[in-house]
């Protein structure tokens, strides 16, 4: 079973959840854009033999804000602060989607303690969709408003009218699952913090990064995805 824990990093609090507490492998799991913990929870259930660590991101869910920008290599950074705070000495990596691009920034900078780094449809911006749609929505933010960002950043209409053309699943009744998702999820979404991760997932130079990576890794990637294709 989860059990929520609460900890402090740079004066800010932070949330994660975590399994088996006494096992002596580790899991730690990265979620994605808009995300948060919940999204990678029945994936961690498979790990019965492991502590299982799922956080909230810094801005996402109901962990605070980072006092700097919420950019990928800050959340690298972050996660790094995590790691040493729980006194983990060494751990698998997953990460899923936005949650992968943060871990390919990670592992390119702190490659000491990962056993392998497992990457779930990794978000990289190279004439993909991914990349269409995050300067889609950052350009149509900039030309608004301040108060009506949250309304196309992180409404729930947004989210429904997103998935209904974006996500696939094996069958209809998932894909239902998946956008009623979304649609929670939006409620704690904060424009700002939206902003500041599209600007850094389309400037970051993951080449830079990546042709560092030492750590064992391995790729998961869905052929009928076009948001993160092979």
């Amino acid at each position: 079973m989860l059990s929520r824990h609460q900890i402090e990093i740079d004066n800010r609090n932070v949330f994660y959840w975590q399994r088996n507490p006494d096992a002596k492998n580790v899991i730690l799991f990265v979620h994605g854009f808009k995300g948060n913990h919940k999204g990678l929870t029945q994936l961690s259930e498979v790990f019965q033999e492991y502590r299982t660590i799922l956080l909230d991101l810094p801005g996402y869910g109901i962990s605070d804000e980072m006092p700097v920008k919420h950019t990928i290599e800050n959340y690298a950074r972050f996660i790094h602060r995590f790691i040493k705070t729980l006194n983990i000495n060494d751990y698998e990596l997953v990460g899923h989607s936005y949650g992968g691009s943060i871990a390919i920034v990670y592992a390119g900078l702190f490659p000491q303690k990962i056993n392998h780094l497992i990457l779930i449809a990794p978000a990289i911006p190279q004439n993909s969709l991914s990349q269409t749609l995050a300067e889609f929505q950052l350009n149509i933010s900039n030309k608004l408003p301040h108060s009506w960002r949250k309304a196309w950043l992180a409404s729930p209409f947004i989210e429904a009218v997103s998935a209904l053309a974006i996500v696939r699943a094996v069958s209809q009744n998932r894909k239902l699952e998946l956008m009623a998702a979304n649609i929670r999820n939006s409620k704690e979404q904060r424009p700002k913090v939206i902003t500041q991760c599209l600007k850094s997932f389309l400037n970051t130079p993951f080449l830079k990064y990546a042709i560092k990576i030492s750590t064992p890794t391995y790729i998961i990637a869905g052929e009928a995805d076009f948001l993160a294709p092979l």
